[in-house]
């Protein structure tokens, strides 16, 4: 045992209350057991044995074939039922995955364990769960989830010797949900551990299978099976990675392994008007499939009676060679291996829409075969009559209506004496952003200050359709049409905390802060104390450039919460634009105090702090940690990118935003650093992830076009080149970059005197841009201007001392004015700044023959011939260099002539002939180098 402190006087529900039969399945006939039946140790005998627990995400029950359903195919579950024992009326206690697994791990209700959602709330570790109980009797024990929602910062690890929560192969079913990875990679991880049992030692094992959770995308061949039915075709998907996991031998051939499926909760897919689950508590998201198999079941049987996700715990415990008793005393799940009460209340509730919307709270009680709702329109539906709750009864069944809701109170009273218990946990803002993508919350963990009652979700079912709408356009970069639908939902349903975010989030986006200011203060003025509202507000604030007004919010929400890192993260930003770099110092390393592995705090401590100290190895590893921690943080695998190619390790840059993109396939910023890095190695790629940059970015980002038309000048589209520069200087006619490029343009097509006017006219109004100096001076050696282009090249390199194109077109300036001292200087510090650059070493080759260094002039030609391609110059210095002082005709004969093979435009053609002729002449001699 744990050790830990027990939760005791929980009420004890359906004491002395009569029994109901169990439906025994033999030879394919049903037959009722008569009166009194015994429960499940009729058909399974109690004994020691290891157990294995798989929970699916979202499953109807009614949508796999145990069930009835005819267009799914799940043959795993179908043979489990088959030979074991079938719940027909399991029911989850809520439709979100975070507190039924809490319920289903403990054997208590939400009101119990105050867990009531996901992502804000948490397993206090007070509690005791089945790892606990099972370690503690000498279970070896692993736990493997699917999904973020139930990462171990939310406490269901206790217990377990490995919980695994790597969503490293993982996917983003859009780019603003949480990261789940595929049923086959969970399944692989299990299966990875069970290989590592050695031995007659019991274990537990929890497989969580998140599959079949909107948005549906069946791998193949079930997409191809099920074309029109996706959601059945993750069922199926999943149904065969569950085969593939009891299929190991040490569950296929361990005597007495029980094996339990139980879902976590169902799918709306479109009943009552909601599409996917949360809302409601309704059959549709309640009603679970629960199969529990064993391989010494004596009859296969169904079981009619209702029961609840709390019954599995002390059932498994029972089970497991009677381990119920003292270790689930105290529990209202109750062992099925016993009698099972007919007119046991069994509880569900969803309290989703109250922290999503502010509306109000569901609760659920099913009693005697009825299902009473506790709204502010009660509901009453009789549920062999009635299944799909087409018909509410409440008013016309009254005396119904008021015993249900006697038991509703009653069972709320004894489970929550003290009211609604939540336990709290601070999550970071983008772990939000995800969760509300998903609808499971607003904007933190309250509900917002409303007068009057609360909405019925019932009735406003329609703008939770709206607001998922809204999310869609969103998420497709249409921020205009989610303001739409947002301005109108909220005509409706002013106080809707999550409409006012998402319009102040789309507002943020179209860049018009102060629409984006005026919701938020709305929003404010529902929750004043609200941190994330306050963060958000923050960001306005900074986007304006009010540093000062921004820090000030960030420290109001540190004053209520002294450990929310987005704020902290956000201080220490505002504190850089503010130019207080100590003071951001401070901030960062207080945050990592609290929170050392944050991924976001870690990046900008790399960015900020030791990038600009030098400190390359020290953020190198911090980065690689936090791309390892987050692989969704875009932000850190840009920087890891950046720094790969500050070093000259331009594979592994080339491999960091590629590893990014893999996450973030819509981060435009990691689509334009790839591209900008294949471009400078002439890479095909680099014109589609401009695009692709381009399609991606919100607003209008003329850097992008002005990398694009430099790609496209580069092949040769000078056309289109020239168009894209125009595009950009018609909506920033001073952008320098643009006019450098539109220069640079006009000079490939031979307009050499108008390309040197514009750059002339450019670095005279823009004096401190270092390309334009640099591209003057590369045009002006060209021209035979070596005091001029000494002189752009020389404040290139004062403006861009760690650039190594300046200091390289320097010192062929040099070269050209007979100054070859201090050339071959710039010519060294070119290639120290960026060892095996091609023209730095051409023209130090070229400058060492002059200076009689034929053996150095070698090794540099043909290093640049190696890092540059084909270069002319290379070509024929090098032959000229065999042919004379090297003393080798055969190689400069090979020299001459792939040059006239490659470059047979060249003016010089006739005289490269000439230099082969007099070769191949007996005693021959080029005399081309002294």
């Amino acid at each position: 045992m744990s050790g830990k402190k027990r939760i005791l006087g929980i009420l004890l529900l359906g004491a002395g209350a009569a029994l109901v039969a169990v439906g025994i399945l033999r030879s394919g006939v049903s037959i009722d057991t008569i009166s009194p039946p015994t429960g499940l140790a009729e058909v399974i005998e109690r004994k020691p044995r290891s157990i294995v627990l798989i929970t699916t995400d979202t499953t109807r029950a009614d949508h796999t074939s145990p069930y009835g359903a005819a267009n799914v195919n799940t043959p795993n579950l179908q043979r489990l039922a088959d030979q074991g024992v079938l719940f027909e009326q399991a029911f989850a206690v809520t439709p979100l995955t975070l507190p039924s697994h809490t319920s289903i791990m403990t054997g208590l209700y939400p009101p119990q364990t105050g867990v009531r959602n996901n992502g804000i709330h948490f397993a206090d570790e007070k509690l005791n769960t089945m790892a606990e109980i099972l370690t503690g009797q000498g279970y070896r024990s692993g736990a493997f989830v699917s999904a973020s929602v139930l990462e171990r910062r939310y406490g269901l690890d206790q217990g377990f010797e490995i919980y695994d929560d790597d969503m490293s192969k993982s996917r983003v079913r859009s780019p603003r949900m949480v990261p789940d990875r595929p049923a086959e990679f969970t399944v692989a991880a299990a299966r990875e551990w069970l290989d590592t049992l050695e031995g007659d030692q019991p274990f537990f094992l929890w497989v969580h299978l998140y599959d079949p959770h909107a948005a549906y995308n069946p791998p193949p061949p079930f997409r191809d099976q099920f074309p029109s039915n996706p959601y059945a075709g993750e069922i199926s998907y999943m149904d065969a990675q569950i085969g593939d996991l009891l299929a190991h031998p040490r569950i296929e051939q361990t005597p007495g392994v029980a094996v339990s499926v139980i879902a976590d909760h169902g799918e709306s897919l479109g009943e009552h008007g909601e599409n996917t689950h949360g809302i409601f508590a309704y059959k549709a998201t309640l009603h679970v499939p629960w199969i529990l198999w064993v391989d010494d079941v004596i009859t296969p049987a169904r079981v009619s009676a209702p029961v609840s996700q709390v019954d599995l715990l002390p059932t498994l415990l029972d089970l497991a060679s009677n381990l119920d008793g003292e270790l689930a005393a105290g529990l209202p799940g109750r062992s099925l291996m016993n009698t099972i009460p007919a007119t046991r209340p069994i509880y569900s509730e969803s309290y989703l829409p109250f922290y999503t919307y502010g509306w109000a709270k569901l609760r659920v009680i099913r009693e005697r075969g009825w299902e009473y709702i506790s709204a502010p329109l009660e509901e009453l539906y009789e549920l062999k009559r009635d299944p799909r709750e087409l018909t509410n009864q409440a008013q016309q069944r009254a005396e119904i209506t008021h015993d249900m809701r006697n038991s509703m109170e009653s069972f709320l009273q004894t489970a929550a004496p003290d009211g609604d218990l939540e336990q709290s946990l601070e999550v970071d803002q983008e772990s939000l952003e995800r969760l509300r993508a998903l609808g499971y919350i607003a904007m933190g963990n309250a509900g917002p200050a409303i007068d009057g009652e609360r909405l019925d979700p019932k009735d406003v079912i329609h703008l939770h359709t709206a607001l998922e709408k809204a999310r869609g356009f969103s998420n497709e970069r249409l921020y205009a049409e989610a303001v739409r639908i947002l301005e109108g939902l909220l005509v409706e349903d002013p106080n809707n905390l999550a409409a006012l975010t998402d319009l102040a989030s789309a507002h943020m986006k179209l860049t018009q802060f102060e629409q984006a200011q005026e919701v938020i203060e709305a929003a404010l003025s529902l929750a004043p104390e609200h941190e994330q509202l306050l963060l958000i507000l923050a960001q306005v604030e900074r986007e304006r450039s009010e540093l000062g007004r921004s820090l000030l919010l960030v420290e109001q929400v540190l004053e209520i919460n002294p450990t929310n890192m987005t704020a902290w993260q956000l201080k220490a930003q505002v504190e850089i634009a503010s130019g207080k770099p100590d003071e951001a110092l401070a901030t960062l390393t207080g945050a990592l105090q609290i929170s050392p592995q944050h991924a976001v705090v870690n990046t900008l401590y790399a960015q900020t702090i030791e990038l600009p100290a030098g400190q390359y190895p020290e953020a190198e590893l911090r980065l690689r940690k936090a791309t390892a921690r987050d692989p969704y943080l875009p932000y850190a695998w840009r920087i890891l990118g950046g720094l790969m190619e500050k070093l000259g390790r331009e594979e592994e840059a080339e491999e960091a935003y590629r590893s990014g993109l893999n996450y973030s396939p819509d981060d435009a910023r990691l689509h334009a650093l790839l591209a900008v890095q294949l471009a400078r190695r002439e890479h095909p790629d680099a014109e589609a992830h401009l695009r692709e940059a381009i399609r991606r970015e919100t607003g209008f980002h003329g850097e992008l076009y002005v990398s694009l038309g430099a790609e496209l000048a580069r092949k040769g589209r000078l056309d289109e080149a020239r168009k894209f520069y125009a595009r950009v200087l018609e909506v920033e006619p001073e952008n320098a970059a643009a006019i450098n490029n539109r220069a640079i343009a006009m000079a490939r097509a031979g307009k050499t005197r108008q390309a040197i006017a514009e750059l002339k006219a450019l670095t005279s109004a823009y004096p401190e841009y270092a390309d334009a100096h640099n591209n003057l001076a590369v045009l002006l050696l060209q021209k035979g201007d070596y005091t001029a282009a000494r002189t752009h090249a020389g404040k290139a390199t004062e403006l861009a001392p760690e650039a190594a194109r300046p200091w390289d077109i320097l010192g062929a300036a040099q070269a050209g004015a007979g100054l070859t001292d201090q050339a071959a200087d710039s010519l060294d510090r070119s290639l120290q700044l960026k060892p095996g650059y091609w023209s730095a070493h051409l023209h130090r080759g070229l400058l060492r023959i002059d200076q009689k260094d034929y053996q150095g002039a070698q090794a540099d030609l043909e290093a640049a011939q190696a890092n540059g391609g084909p270069l002319p110059e290379a070509y024929l210095a090098l032959g000229d260099l065999y042919a004379g002082p090297l003393a080798d005709p055969v190689r400069a004969q090979r020299y001459y002539q792939i040059y006239l093979e490659k470059f047979p435009s060249e003016p010089n053609i006739e005289d490269v002939r000439d230099r082969i002729w007099r070769i191949r002449m007996p005693g021959g001699n080029t005399e081309a180098i002294d």
